[in-house]
């Protein structure tokens, strides 16, 4: 279903009616490596909360962002936070967690669910999160708990179709020549 989508658009609502039918209300799907070309693409969610995030510069102190490229284990947003409320002391990056919890709390996400696999095309990392806006943390594990399986294979899917159909779109320019001449998928295609 995912891959008869004819634009990202129509991929990202595709994404959105599955989420929901598990019973979340929002998602994120980000590759670790492509800085912000696809983080605001593959996004749900209020776009004043998400203008805010990235005015504010809140990825540089987003501490799931380090921990999805160095690990490939789910985790809860509310571990991370819990991590920064216990630190013994504070500094620019748990002060920026705590701004991004109160942010992420004031539109009524109190909690995500953080799915990273190793990228399909070998560079990286991607991030697949889920939410259900106005519900708490127990609330949340319990749906995840229901679906767990579910939305690990939906990740490795959305991965799938973003390589093989939309990396002109959502990865950009990846191809490079012996020469070292980069080149966008989409003209090798036509050649």
């Amino acid at each position: 279903d995912l891959s008869s989508a004819n634009n990202v658009g129509e991929f990202k609502n595709k994404i959105l009616t599955i989420v929901q039918s598990f019973g979340f209300s929002d998602f994120s799907f980000v590759r670790m490596h492509c800085g912000d070309i696809d983080s605001k693409l593959l996004v749900t969610g209020p776009k004043e909360m998400l203008s805010a995030y990235f005015d504010q510069n809140f990825m540089k102190y987003d501490m799931i962002l380090p921990y999805t490229e160095q690990s490939i284990e789910p985790i809860f947003l509310s571990e991370i936070r819990e991590y920064v409320a216990k630190s013994p002391f504070e500094n620019e990056t748990t002060r920026g967690m705590k701004a991004i919890y109160e942010l992420n709390k004031s539109y009524g996400f109190y909690d995500y669910y953080n799915i990273p696999i190793k990228a399909l095309n070998g560079e990286g990392n991607v991030l697949f999160s889920v939410t259900i806006r106005g519900y708490g943390p127990t609330e949340i594990k319990r749906a995840v708990e229901e679906s767990k399986v579910a939305l690990l294979l939906l990740c490795e899917a959305i991965d799938f179709v973003v390589t093989h159909k939309f990396s002109d779109d959502l990865i950009g320019e990846r191809v490079a020549t012996s020469e070292g001449i980069t080149i966008n998928p989409r003209p090798l295609r036509v050649l």
